[in-house]
């Protein structure tokens, strides 16, 4: 599968520039598992989460939905208390991988 459009990409960083102000937000295609790889880091004690998404999730939502609906699930409060395991959104929801 191909790397997602550039569009939901630069829409699921807004979300994720709006909801951690001054952290570092880097993002990379995992080619292996086929996954959207966010990396957030900062705060006052340094701190680095991992968001993965599936192309399910993608594919699901226009660009100009997506952080409407990672809104909804709570993405950015999810992964303030998930301490260092990863998040994957998938269509089905939030998960964390424990």
């Amino acid at each position: 599968m191909a790397q997602a459009d550039r569009e939901k990409i630069t829409a699921i960083r807004a979300y994720f520039e709006d909801k951690f102000p001054g952290w570092s937000i880097a993002h990379h295609y995992d080619v292996e598992r086929n996954l959207e790889v966010f990396a957030i880091e900062g705060g006052v004690v340094p701190q680095c989460f991992t968001v993965k998404i599936t192309p399910g999730f993608l594919d699901s939502y226009k660009a100009e939905e997506l952080p409407f609906r990672l809104h909804d699930w709570q993405v950015g409060d999810f992964v303030k208390v998930s301490g260092l395991w990863p998040i994957l959104v998938s269509e089905s929801g939030l998960r964390s991988l424990r």
